[in-house]
C-alpha cells in the first residue's frame, strides 16, 4: 500500500507539572494528499473521553467526521458530519 501513516501523543498539563489529560493521535495520508485523523482524549475530570476520526481531501477540505464522547464511563452521545461543496 502507498500511504503513509505518523502518530504521537499530547499529554494535557496543569501548571506545566500535573498531567490532566492525553491524546492518542495517528494519521494516515494517502498518496493523493487525502487524510484521516484518528485521536482518543482522556480528561481526568470530568472523567471525560473522546473518540475522533476525521477526514480531509487533498486540498485539506473537510470531508466527514465521527465524534463519540463518554463522561464517567456512560455514553454521553455521538455525532456524524458530513461536509460537501454546498452543504
Amino acid at each position: 500500500m502507498d500511504h503513509r501513516t505518523y502518530s504521537g501523543r499530547i499529554d494535557y498539563l496543569t501548571n506545566g507539572t500535573a498531567e490532566a489529560g492525553r491524546e492518542w493521535f495517528s494519521v494516515t495520508v494517502q498518496p493523493d494528499g487525502a487524510r484521516t485523523l484518528r485521536a482518543i482524549c482522556e480528561m481526568e475530570e470530568p472523567k471525560l473521553m473522546r473518540d475522533v476520526t476525521y477526514s480531509l481531501d487533498s486540498l485539506w477540505r473537510p470531508q466527514d467526521c465521527f465524534v463519540r464522547l463518554m463522561k464517567g464511563g456512560r455514553f454521553m452521545g455521538s455525532a456524524w458530519f458530513r461536509f460537501t461543496d454546498d452543504a
